[in-house]
């Protein structure tokens, strides 16, 4: 049997889906603002491990206090699928801790991380920028010239003379050997699909910034109805509150149990 052959990896989407999933992260670990942590904890830990590990938790480290720790609970459920304890993780830190020492973070509700759903949308992004590089540099050089060896040079100086704008372009006559049909110019007929594929990008975008539950702008041909405007809106609301309620009820359970005034707020409200 044959060597499988390994994937092509193209390293432009590679390094451009690297770069959109940074920015876009940026845009997800601010869409919620804590206010009032302890001494130690700031907002931008919390929303990393959010983002990074889809849950988190609080609890009184016997050496540093009040800490917040990535946390994973797919062991030790009870009769409803709820975690009994916690196994978290830090920088050379590893527990176990029982639920009631502790008050854990959801994401969401199903305690899924931000960050596989951005990496998927800026593959997509990244693939149709690929594609429109690919299809402006096809612009560039929209035809093939059919010669033999002797003349290739020649119709490569020919071509590099047209592209640079001469007016008026002198050749000599043996190059045709009395025949103008000697120099043969085969259209590529590369589409313009640019702006097609700049509002596939932006619809990718506008599908990956409403999952996040932040504002964005419909844009049609024509001019939008007020019910698809407010539809649109409380899209955005209802994936804003998927990871609002959650963030929420923690900060209840944290006061409630460290004697804490915790608070989260959307910043888009701000």
């Amino acid at each position: 049997m044959g060597r499988k052959r390994k994937p092509v990896i193209n390293d432009n989407i590679e390094r451009e889906t690297i770069r959109l999933t940074k920015y876009y992260q940026m845009l997800a670990l601010n869409r919620y603002k804590w206010e009032n942590l302890p001494n130690g904890i700031e907002s931008r830990y919390i929303e990393q491990m959010l983002y990074d590990n889809g849950e988190c938790a609080m609890f009184d480290h016997p050496d540093l206090g009040l800490c917040v720790l990535r946390s994973s609970s797919r062991e030790n459920l009870n009769i409803y699928g709820e975690p009994t304890k916690l196994s978290l993780s830090g920088f050379n830190e590893h527990r176990t801790v029982m639920m009631d020492e502790c008050v854990r973070i959801l994401n969401n509700d199903l305690g899924l991380p931000t960050l596989e759903h951005i990496v998927y949308y800026a593959r997509r992004m990244a693939e149709i920028d690929d594609i429109i590089m690919q299809n402006l540099r096809q612009q560039r050089v929209p035809y093939l010239f059919a010669t033999d060896e002797n003349n290739a040079l020649s119709m490569k100086t020919l071509y590099d003379r047209i592209y640079q704008g001469e007016p008026a372009i002198f050749i000599d006559k043996e190059m045709l050997k009395g025949e103008p049909e000697n120099i043969m110019v085969i259209p590529t007929l590369a589409p313009y699909l640019v702006d097609k594929l700049q509002i596939q990008k932006q619809e990718m975008e506008r599908e990956l910034l409403t999952f996040l539950g932040i504002n964005n702008t419909l844009e049609k041909k024509e001019r939008l109805i007020v019910d698809e405007t407010n539809s649109n809106n409380q899209f955005i609301k209802m994936a804003s509150d998927i990871g609002f309620k959650q963030r929420q009820l923690a900060c209840e359970q944290m006061n409630q149990m460290f004697g804490l005034n915790i608070r989260v707020i959307e910043t888009q409200d701000e």
